[in-house]
């Protein structure tokens, strides 16, 4: 799941400088709840095993790391995907230092390189540990063993309609 937030867009106004003229901190605060509503609700659809990819085109800590960090503390299911790994994967490896900041991929400095700003992070949904299937697979079966068989609800059923029909008043 790819999350592109909505942002203040920090990270290109080497190329759109009008951009922080229309900016206010009000616009931050307001951004940052949004992003983190996106986040939950992105969060929902992610499979055990699959990964959500959060980014933004921003160089604010309150847009990036902290919102990294805030989704972890309140989605214990999910684990950061380590950056060092995700580089080793992709054609970029070289343009991108995973060293700089262990949680996320950014960009090298848009000043030095001629590039915008962005951040990424990739977290990680858990797999569901092998105790937790099997607890779910005794659970179900658990339920199962104290519903009774399908004759014996049938049986069950005719005996009360037999019982209301022998009780019932002569005509």
């Amino acid at each position: 799941m790819f999350v592109d937030a909505p942002c203040l867009g920090i990270g290109s106004w080497r190329r759109n400088p009008d951009g922080k003229w229309r900016a206010s901190p009000n616009d931050l605060a307001e951004l940052v709840e949004r992003q983190r509503a996106i986040l939950d609700s992105a969060a929902r659809l992610v499979k055990p095993g699959g990964r959500l990819i959060y980014a933004t085109c921003s160089l604010l800590r309150e847009e990036n790391e902290a919102q990294a960090e805030a989704f972890l503390d309140t989605h214990a299911d999910f684990t950061l995907y380590p950056a060092a790994r995700a580089c080793r994967r992709r054609s970029a490896a070289p343009i991108l230092d995973p060293t700089a900041r262990p949680v996320t991929i950014t960009s090298p400095d848009p000043a030095s390189h001629g590039t915008d700003g962005f951040f990424v992070a990739q977290f990680e949904r858990d797999k569901p540990l092998k105790n937790q299937l099997l607890n779910a697979e005794y659970a179900k079966d658990t339920r199962r063993a104290q519903r009774p068989s399908r004759p014996l609800r049938i049986l069950r059923v005719l005996c009360v309609k037999a019982f209301y029909f022998l009780l019932r008043p002569p005509p």
